[in-house]
């Protein structure tokens, strides 16, 4: 019983930021639940760090990962469909975004930033989104025009959650489709360093026939190493802001 305590308390305690918080806990679950899936079948435990990595992404560190996510469709779009590829990244763009909506609204409601909500560019900037809502936050998601601006626009306007969240489906799931065919469609030497070479140089990135083994697993370990660097980084950046 008391170690049923134990994890019930582990499982309920706030982890860092609540953004961070709502991070790691569908991180978590979704890496629990590709757990034997991934034994069975090895390719579900790429897409699932993928699906983790979108995550992670799209959540805190988006402002200062502005062309992460691109590289990471661009290989994954070589080895599994680009449909299912993006189909993935959309699950998991659309679950961070609905926790930043909330987070976002908050953050820009605290009484320190009223001067700067009723600054004359923020004015303007308002009632240009007013003007069309929801195709503002779809051109944002399907073109590289800045989406951080809706994420504030949006809470700070109070545009409906499930608009909002419709427009960011329609306007990413083609997007990530077309990334993803890009990698399909690039060319690559045949020179190019095999996966036993890449394992011998340490390098983490490795690109071969699509659908091969070897492929499949390099991403899978490519995924994975990318994700670790992502969780080291959101740490530091955690334990900075507590200090």
């Amino acid at each position: 019983m008391s170690r049923l305590g134990g994890l019930s308390t582990a499982a309920t305690r706030s982890l860092g930021t609540p953004q961070w918080d709502a991070v790691l806990r569908g991180t978590g679950i979704v890496s629990l639940l590709a757990i034997y899936p991934a034994m069975q079948w090895p390719e579900v435990g790429a897409l699932a760090a993928y699906l983790c990595i979108t995550i992670f992404v799209n959540g805190p560190l988006a402002p200062l990962l502005p062309a992460a996510y691109e590289p990471i469709q661009i290989i994954m779009g070589r080895v599994y469909s680009p449909l299912l590829v993006a189909l993935i990244g959309v699950g998991g763009t659309c679950y961070i975004e609905f926790i930043n909506y909330y987070l976002y609204r908050w953050a820009i409601s605290a009484p320190r930033l009223e001067r700067v909500r009723n600054s004359r560019l923020v004015r303007v900037t308002v009632a240009v989104f007013r003007t069309s809502p929801f195709l503002s936050v779809f051109l944002c998601a399907l073109t590289p025009l800045p989406y951080w601006a809706v994420r504030f626009l949006g809470p700070l306007t109070g545009y409906h959650i499930g608009r909002y969240m419709l427009a960011t489906l329609l306007g990413r799931l083609p997007r990530y489709y077309l990334i993803a065919r890009f990698g399909r469609l690039l060319p690559v030497s045949s020179r190019f360093p095999g996966p036993h070479h890449a394992r011998s140089a340490r390098s983490p990135l490795t690109f071969t026939t699509p659908g091969a083994d070897g492929s499949r697993r390099s991403v899978a370990s490519t995924a994975s190493g990318l994700l670790r660097a992502s969780i080291t980084v959101g740490s530091r950046r955690d334990s900075s802001w507590r200090h």
